[in-house]
């Protein structure tokens, strides 16, 4: 997986998990995490961990995912 942080302060992340898929996490987003990643959460922190993972308010970003947009 490779990431490219956008901001030096971590206000944003651009995530390419692969060719085709790219995400990007902002500020104040909702994404679900919890056991079963149904719960919404609101991105207040972005960063990297301890390991070099990419961490969302202090936990890795393998334990988030996104929240569909319905519009």
């Amino acid at each position: 997986m490779k990431y490219l942080q956008t901001f030096e302060t971590y206000s944003s992340l651009k995530v390419i998990l692969d060719d085709e898929t790219k995400m990007k996490i902002k500020l104040d987003d909702d994404v679900l995490g919890g056991k079963f990643k149904n719960k919404t959460i609101k991105v207040k922190k972005i960063g990297i961990n301890a390991k070099d993972d990419i961490a969302i308010n202090n936990k890795p970003f393998t334990k988030f995912r996104l929240k569909d947009k319905k519009e």
